[in-house]
């Protein structure tokens, strides 16, 4: 700020009782200032800016050897932080300011005013210590915590984990069957082929569960009941649904009741996605598109063979399997 680019030769500026809190002003072309008063503002620790013009008023050619004169008595100089340690290092050395004449002291770590002098680096130099001290151990604190956060986390899952295991082995109630596959019967050569054996043969070695009816496919409903009442009643015995969402499967009323059913007693739902299958959201049921909408989904996509592959592996399908049973 040019604050007196107009006034070269001034020799004197006044700015005592003015609430300044840093010198934000040029002084390098007041080659006649002798005295800068700054007296009673609220001064606490000077940036580097600051310190900057005020040295600047000192390398301008004299004529003789005095110095122009800086006054900051009746300000509330802080040495309590390690940030004040350059501040009082600049004021022990500039040639500007008479320390011992002006009596100058400052607020230190206990509130207590104290002279500066040069013992003050040493004390700041203590402050400094301990800042950096308890910096290191508030993050090392914080690292523990995030690591046995993150153990805590892992360890709740991994006997999340083991309980489910343990209850599909016996397989009482909705334990009965790990998952239902539901999809539709037109879709039947894409989940043969494709998806049911790499899902039975990964869910078996994750599990360590040798039963055929980890996994309970819509296909396998009983004779001897409406389909829409047999699969609603293995849903209720199945601790998740999967649903294979192709084009006919999403138009299909009779899933969509099935999965409005799962969705009403808060069976937990993962998503094959068939992509490139035709799905027109247009002809959906408001249950569908709420089933589009599901995570965690799967993506089946057609690749250049033309052959649909699934974009992850299925131990990750088998983990999130186990993760949302309830």
């Amino acid at each position: 700020m040019e604050m007196f680019s107009a006034n070269v030769d001034l020799d004197t500026i006044d700015l005592s009782s003015n609430k300044l809190r840093q010198v934000t002003f040029l002084l390098k072309h007041l080659g006649k200032l002798q005295v800068l008063n700054l007296r009673n503002n609220l001064i606490h620790i000077l940036d580097e800016i600051s310190m900057s013009h005020l040295d600047s008023i000192y390398d301008i050619p004299r004529h003789n050897d005095s110095y122009p004169s800086l006054i900051l008595m009746g300000n509330n100089l802080s040495c309590s932080t390690c940030d004040a340690n350059t501040f009082i290092k600049w004021l022990l050395g500039t040639k500007i300011l008479n320390i011992t004449s002006q009596n100058l002291t400052c607020t230190n770590e206990n509130g207590k005013q104290t002279t500066i002098e040069q013992s003050t680096l040493g004390l700041l130099k203590k402050v400094c210590y301990f800042t950096f001290h308890n910096a290191i151990i508030c993050v090392s604190v914080a690292f523990i915590s995030v690591i046995m956060a993150i153990a805590s986390v892992k360890a709740c899952k991994i006997w999340h984990r083991y309980e489910v295991i343990q209850r599909l082995r016996v397989g009482n109630n909705q334990y009965r069957h790990a998952a239902l596959l539901v999809y539709h019967e037109d879709d039947t050569s894409f989940v043969k082929g494709s998806l049911v054996k790499g899902l039975k043969d990964k869910l078996r070695s994750v599990t360590n569960i040798e039963n055929e009816n980890l996994i309970k496919e819509s296909e396998d409903v009983e004779p001897g009941h409406s389909f829409g009442t047999e699969l609603g009643d293995v849903v209720n015995r199945s601790s998740v649904v999967i649903a294979v969402a192709s084009s006919l499967f999403c138009e299909d009323h009779r899933y969509s009741r099935i999965i409005e059913e799962a969705l009403e007693i808060g069976k937990p739902i993962i998503l094959f996605l068939i992509d490139g299958s035709g799905i027109d959201r247009k002809n959906m049921t408001s249950v569908m598109k709420q089933l589009l909408r599901v995570k965690p989904r799967f993506v089946w996509k057609i690749e250049t063979d033309g052959q649909r592959k699934m974009k992850t592996t299925w131990r990750n399908v088998c983990n999130t399997i186990l993760d949302y049973i309830k």
